[in-house]
């Protein structure tokens, strides 16, 4: 003789505490089936479908499972997963569309269900929905070392080598350009380097992939797109202030290979130290401290790419801070898509060394 654990209100709701019992291999057995025509002449309790296990100690574990058969299940949108064929049908069907089996309380849903696999999940143990991380004030320190030991003395530099270009290389500014470049380099490699020995993995800011080939391409397509937007930034930020235009003397005496060399070089070195600091380490620090957000990250790079306009270009004119305000926000959002410095530094310097090329022989 069995022992009731479970009552069920008609044959549908009894075939799912049946397919229950059967997933966890707990004999069992029915009765009352044929008495569900006489609903309304007999009483509900002489009506009902119940559910009996045969074996004592199955009780307990028995009715704590079907404790969830008249929870409620999935939404009607819900697609399910029939357990004897696993074809999926939609959570309107209460049968499989294909073998006709009964909707079991033991399938599972491909969207929100609370069901995983062949064990009920109650929707405490369900995942919980990603949480934004918090926000970093220890960030703020970063941010300020930033700011004193890698903008301050870049702009610093910017403002003597444009008041002493005759001293440094008369014939071109092709030649202080260069100069310039490798001695901003070398101050951006100490802060650098008071980064790396307070636990900054620079290698693994500066960023690998397998995908090197393509980054690369696309490193080359932006620097084209960043000569071609300084220029647009420069020409309307003097339309629309009305700002008269002005000539800057690149070079009175033919420019030598060596002149090329020494900018191609420093204008490398210096991209690489810039992105890595002003990108992988500043832009980053203002996003912990300003949260993940939509909002936040662009408040984080509209002011990064406002102190890096100031640090690059401190002494230029307000056209010329137009275009450098305008290349640094693209390398800001290129730099939070990637996630890599590499691709953004090799840009920064194609469209640095675009611009000078432009200069130099364009017409």
């Amino acid at each position: 003789m069995g022992l009731i654990v479970f009552s069920a209100a008609n044959e549908f709701e009894a075939r799912l505490a049946c397919d229950l019992l059967r997933a966890h291999d707990i004999p069992h057995r029915t009765s009352g089936a044929a008495l569900t025509g006489l609903k309304g002449a007999l009483p509900v309790p002489e009506a009902a479908i119940t559910v009996e296990v045969l074996r004592p100690e199955d009780v307990e574990r028995a009715r704590a499972l079907l404790a969830e058969v008249r929870r409620p299940g999935p939404e009607s949108d819900d697609a399910w997963i029939c357990m004897r064929c696993q074809e999926e049908s939609p959570g309107s069907f209460d049968l499989c569309w294909k073998c006709g089996a009964a909707r079991s309380v033991s399938a599972f849903s491909r969207t929100g269900s609370p069901y995983r696999g062949d064990r009920p999940v109650s929707r405490s143990e369900a995942p919980a929905p990603p949480v934004e991380p918090p926000r970093d004030p220890a960030a703020a320190g970063d941010v300020w070392r930033v700011l004193l030991f890698g903008c301050l003395p870049v702009a610093m530099l910017g403002i003597w080598f444009g008041r002493n270009q005759d001293l440094v290389w008369p014939q071109t500014s092709v030649g202080v350009a260069g100069i310039e470049e490798l001695v901003t380099a070398v101050v951006l490699s100490l802060a650098l380097r008071s980064f790396q020995a307070r636990g900054v993995a620079l290698r693994k800011l500066w960023g690998t992939s397998p995908r090197w080939a393509i980054d690369a391409a696309g490193a080359l397509l932006l620097g084209g797109f960043l000569m071609v937007v300084r220029r647009e930034g420069y020409y309307l930020v003097r339309s629309v202030a009305r700002f008269p235009g002005h000539g800057v003397r690149v070079a009175s005496f033919p420019i030598s290979a060596g002149e090329w060399l020494l900018l191609s070089v420093g204008g490398a070195l210096s991209a690489a130290t810039g992105a890595l600091l002003f990108f992988g380490i500043f832009l980053r620090r203002l996003r912990d401290l300003l949260g993940r957000g939509p909002i936040a990250g662009v408040l984080a790079i509209v002011f990064s790419a406002a102190i890096l306009t100031l640090t690059w270009a401190p002494a230029a004119s307000a056209p010329l801070l137009g275009g450098v305000f305008a290349t640094q926000v693209v390398l800001g959002y290129a730099f939070l898509l990637i996630g890599r410095v590499w691709p953004v530094a090799a840009a920064s310097f194609v469209g640095y060394l675009l611009e000078w090329l432009v200069a130099v022989y364009g017409s």
